[in-house]
């Protein structure tokens, strides 16, 4: 579940619901794809969910790594990733593999 149009600040992040079950994303209106993944644990984590497929990237834990740090990294993963300098490559199983 996705929570939309919120920005994030780091005075938020530690007031963000812990979900009864499962894990909640609340994405930030400044960047696309950018948020914060929050569990039933009550683990916060930066999370990047980019590309066609919707593949999502794991950047650092809230606390361990700054809001503004993890912003400057998902903003880095996304011009490699439109400038071609990272490759994608996705492994498919043949039938009967």
């Amino acid at each position: 579940m996705a929570r939309h149009g919120e920005r994030l600040t780091d005075a938020m992040l530690t007031k963000l619901s812990v979900p009864a079950k499962g894990a909640v994303i609340h994405t930030d209106q400044t960047l696309t794809g950018f948020g914060v993944r929050v569990t039933k644990g009550g683990v916060r984590t930066f999370v990047l969910t980019y590309g066609r497929e919707r593949r999502r990237l794991s950047i650092g834990r809230v606390g361990v790594i700054s809001l503004a740090d993890a912003r400057k990294e998902a903003k880095r993963y996304l011009a490699s990733e439109t400038l071609g300098k990272r490759s994608t490559r996705s492994i498919r199983w043949e039938a009967g593999v």
